[in-house]
């Protein structure tokens, strides 16, 4: 039983489809030959100084500046990792994505790396365009990209009509976080995803914002682009992180989040947090064992390469500030804190008829002491305080170093 949440996460993870297909990138075309010449005779007819000047053959300069100054207001994460340069490209390419444009012209063109790494941004940074496809087209002359032709899965009329559903969650968990801190609402939304979607791997939408908000089915991709965007709807800064992490002999691809509460980066799991679905677990909705930890801890076990390749570097946090069981008074540094917390927490546990109580390590040694001491510490402060349990049961989130006790039997 001990390894059920975690062959759970395995199940997560083995089948985690992350779009980091994404731009693995079933770049199909390459029409070179084919649009050669009729490129010579149109976009490089005229010499320009600018890589986004044919920008105004789409929009005014005005539509530009505010486009510019709304993803500079929006706090995006690898957005602001960009030189200017960079971010003269992303706002042209944003903007024509916005607009819907099916063919994006370079009169000054780019590097394949650069657009395929804008590309990126722009998925993983603004998980509102669930429109765009993840696959794309491109021309190329001189080993440079001259046009990009992004891959639009959706129709207008039925990205409105999904948005407009979405947009009533805005407005709920709006009212939910009215006049709350930035670390409860931060908890008010991670408990709202883990309580409302389901994990899946086969829907349609289960790697987008709309699976999990408005069809309550996502895999590890739509919960982190839905935690990200609600987030941001109520002005905290979050974005998505991509990466690898072992499962038997390879390497699986996963998605989670990076936030920034009361000025201090954290990263969280909402995924490998819900605990829902598993009839073993049944009285625990969800824990927080991946809820702002470090950089160190959601790095132990996890490969960001590419999360570095093609999104940008990421900040190795050190804060724990605000860890919820760290705040909560349930972080474990040592078998004589363990002890402590369990003598003052259990009782009240118990006398609130909590369902579930729970311990967080700082590391894998703390937690391996306290799993080998666990039954006797538990059963001096059942005798100590009188308590009036007979037996329980433990989930052990290895890979989080938390203990959770639970399903407490009671004295007739």
């Amino acid at each position: 039983m001990e390894g059920k949440v975690l062959k759970k996460q395995i199940r997560q993870l083995c089948f985690c489809i992350i779009t980091i297909s994404v731009i693995s990138l079933l770049i199909i075309i390459n029409k070179f030959n084919i649009l050669e010449n009729l490129l010579d005779k149109t976009w490089f007819s005229k010499p320009s100084t600018s890589v986004v000047e044919n920008s105004e053959d789409y929009f005014t300069n005005e539509e530009l500046t505010n486009i510019k100054v709304s993803l500079n207001s929006q706090n995006l994460y690898y957005y602001e990792q960009l030189n200017d340069k960079e971010k003269e490209i992303f706002n042209y390419i944003y903007i024509s994505i916005k607009n819907r444009k099916e063919a994006i012209y370079f009169k000054n063109p780019i590097e394949l790396n650069l657009l395929t790494n804008i590309v990126y941004i722009i998925k993983f940074d603004c998980p509102e365009f669930y429109f765009l496809g993840n696959s794309f087209d491109y021309d190329i002359k001189s080993k440079k990209v001259t046009t990009y032709y992004p891959e639009y899965i959706l129709s207008e009329k039925q990205y409105s009509k999904m948005q407009k559903e979405i947009d009533q969650i805005i407005l709920e968990i709006r009212d939910l976080t009215a006049n709350q801190t930035e670390y409860d609402a931060e908890i008010i939304i991670h408990n709202y995803i883990a309580k409302e979607c389901e994990y899946v791997i086969d829907s349609q939408n289960c790697n987008n914002l709309y699976g999990c908000l408005i069809e309550k089915k996502a895999n590890c991709e739509g919960y982190s682009a839905a935690f990200s965007y609600l987030l941001r709807q109520i002005g905290i800064e979050s974005t998505q992180v991509i990466g690898e992490v072992p499962y038997e002999d390879e390497m699986v691809g996963h998605s989670w989040n990076l936030v920034k509460i009361d000025g201090d980066y954290y990263y969280v799991d909402v995924c490998w947090d819900d605990l829902a679905n598993i009839p073993e677990y049944n009285d625990i909705d969800y824990h927080f064992a991946f809820f702002n930890i470090t950089y160190d801890e959601i790095t132990e076990l996890r490969n960001i390469e590419k999360n570095l390749t093609y999104l940008g570097d990421l900040p190795k946090s050190t804060s724990t500030t605000l860890n919820y069981y760290k705040k909560s008074e349930l972080y474990i540094t040592s078998l004589e804190n363990a002890e402590k917390i369990i003598k003052e927490k259990l009782p009240i546990t118990i006398s609130t008829n909590e369902k579930f109580f729970v311990l967080k390590c700082n590391s894998k040694e703390t937690y391996n002491e306290l799993l080998e001491n666990i039954t006797n510490i538990m059963q001096e402060t059942i005798n100590e305080y009188k308590l009036a349990i007979t037996k329980c049961k433990y989930a052990k989130i290895d890979n989080g170093y938390t203990l959770i006790i639970h399903n407490f039997s009671y004295k007739k």
